[in-house]
C-alpha cells in the first residue's frame, strides 16, 4: 500500500534538479511561486501511480496537451483551454501526461494565501467546498487569464517591487478563477431553484458528513424544510441530496482504505457507523465491493 508523499512547491522549486535547470522561468519567494513552464516540474516529480499529498493552493492554465490523473480517488482528464486548481489536503495520483503538455500557473502556501485574502475574504471557490476542479475556458476568459498570469510574472520579477502590488495581481487571479468556476456551475445546474441553498448544503456536507448523514440535520441547520432541501438539490445538480452525502462519506472511506493502515473497524468508527457490518454493506452497495476487497485489490469501479 502506497502512502501519499508530501510534495510542497518549496520542495519542488528548491530541489537540486530545479536549481540545475538552464532556463528557469520561475518566480519563488515568500510562499508565492509563479511558473511559465510547470510541465518541466511535473515530468520530473510526478511519477505515474504515485500518490502525492498537496499542501498548498495551486492554480493553472493548460495551454496545450492534456493530463490524466486521479484526484481524491476520482479520475479526471484535463486538456488544452482549461483552468484547473487544487487546494491543501488534495491527494493526487498522476497517470499520464501528453508529451506536448504546456501548463502555466501559480502556487501559494496556506499562510500566503490567507494573508493575501485577509481583508477581502476567501473567494467562494476556495472556501472548502471543493478540493479541486477544472473548467473549459471561453476564448475571452482564456485571453484574460493568460494576460493576468503574464502581468503577475513580470510584476513579481521586477526588482524591488512591493509585495502588496504582487498580492493585488494574485488577488485578481484568484477572484477570476472563482468567478469562472461559479459561472460554469450555474450554467450547468439544472433548473436551479436556489443556488445559494445548494452551495450552503455542499459546505455543510463537507463539514459534517463524517458524523451526520440525516437530511433532517442539514435542513435544520439551513432553517428550511427537508422537502424543500430535497427539491432544490435535485433541481440544482441532477443528483439527490442523499447521494451527495453518500459520495462524501464514501470518498473519506476510500481515502482511508487506500492511504492509511487503519483497521476497517477503526475506519467504521471514525465515520460513525453503528457497526462494521453496516459500514461494509454501505460500502458494497455504492462501490460494488467490500472495503477489504477495495483495499487489497486496489479495486475502483468508478
Amino acid at each position: 500500500m502506497k502512502r501519499p508523499r508530501i510534495l510542497s512547491i518549496d520542495e519542488i522549486v528548491n530541489s537540486p534538479y530545479s536549481k540545475q535547470m538552464e532556463y528557469r522561468q520561475v518566480y519563488h519567494h515568500n510562499g508565492c511561486t509563479i511558473v511559465k513552464n510547470a510541465q518541466d516540474f511535473l515530468y520530473k516529480f510526478m511519477h505515474p501511480s504515485t500518490p502525492y499529498l498537496i499542501t498548498d493552493y495551486r492554480m493553472g492554465i493548460i495551454k496545450r496537451g492534456s493530463m490524466h490523473a486521479i484526484i481524491n480517488l476520482q479520475e479526471y482528464t484535463v486538456k488544452a483551454g482549461m483552468a484547473v486548481f487544487i487546494t491543501p489536503g488534495t491527494i493526487a495520483e498522476p497517470q499520464e501526461m501528453s508529451k506536448d503538455l504546456e501548463l502555466i500557473g501559480m502556487g501559494l502556501s496556506e499562510e500566503r494565501f490567507h494573508s493575501i485574502h485577509s481583508d477581502s475574504g476567501i473567494p467562494f471557490l476556495f472556501n472548502g467546498q471543493m478540493k479541486s476542479g477544472g473548467v473549459q475556458l471561453t476564448t475571452e476568459q482564456m485571453s484574460l487569464a493568460l494576460h493576468l498570469h503574464s502581468t503577475l510574472f513580470h510584476t513579481a520579477c521586477t526588482h524591488d517591487m512591493a509585495q502588496e502590488v504582487i498580492d493585488a495581481v494574485v488577488l485578481s487571479i484568484t477572484r477570476l478563477f472563482s468567478h469562472i468556476f461559479t459561472m460554469s456551475a450555474n450554467a450547468t445546474a439544472k433548473r436551479t431553484a436556489d443556488i445559494s441553498v445548494f452551495n450552503r448544503f455542499l459546505h455543510l456536507v463537507d463539514m459534517h458528513s463524517r458524523e451526520q448523514r440525516r437530511l433532517a440535520f442539514y435542513a435544520d441547520r439551513m432553517c428550511i424544510t427537508e422537502s424543500y432541501l430535497t427539491t432544490v438539490i435535485k433541481q440544482s445538480s441532477g443528483v439527490t441530496a442523499k447521494e451527495w452525502i453518500d459520495k462524501a462519506v464514501i470518498t473519506m472511506a476510500k481515502v482511508a482504505l487506500r492511504h492509511s493502515d487503519r483497521q476497517i473497524t477503526q475506519i467504521s468508527d471514525d465515520l460513525h457507523f453503528p457497526t462494521v457490518s453496516f459500514f461494509c454493506k454501505f460500502f458494497k452497495r455504492i462501490e460494488g465491493c467490500t472495503p477489504m476487497e477495495y483495499r487489497t485489490a486496489g479495486y475502483d469501479n468508478r
